[in-house]
């Protein structure tokens, strides 16, 4: 008997950690994803990204893990950054993430759609 996918839907930012200059993708809700996906689930992503290199990255990498990006918005402001130091981290401000916009179809779509788990992040 077929054993049934788990779908997660995970809401939150999309962004890089920057260890001295060294940028991984990343973000709590994109990395709750990506190991989901490696276990076998479905992963749906509902965030905002930039029109920049970064950006380009992170769709890359998302589609790379096979997670969705039907929810992906792009936003005017740049793929967001954390700069990580010893002792902390530290955002860009304005980002990308700070700018998750999906049309009124969308919202009612996810909220029509069975879902076996939720992930906020902010």
């Amino acid at each position: 008997m077929p054993t049934k996918k788990l779908r997660i839907l995970s809401f939150g930012e999309v962004l890089f950690d920057s260890y001295g200059g060294e940028k991984i993708a990343g973000g709590a809700p994109l990395n709750f994803l990506r190991h989901l996906a490696r276990l076998g689930a479905e992963g749906y992503i509902v965030s905002s990204i930039g029109c920049d290199e970064d950006g380009k990255r992170a769709l890359e990498e998302m589609r790379r893990e096979g997670i969705d990006i039907r929810y992906l918005s792009l936003s005017g402001y740049p793929t967001g950054v954390a700069e990580v130091y010893e002792g902390g981290y530290e955002f860009t401000s304005p980002s990308a993430w700070d700018d998750i916009k999906l049309l009124e179809e969308e919202y009612r779509k996810i909220a029509e759609e069975k879902w076996d788990a939720f992930y906020f992040g902010l």
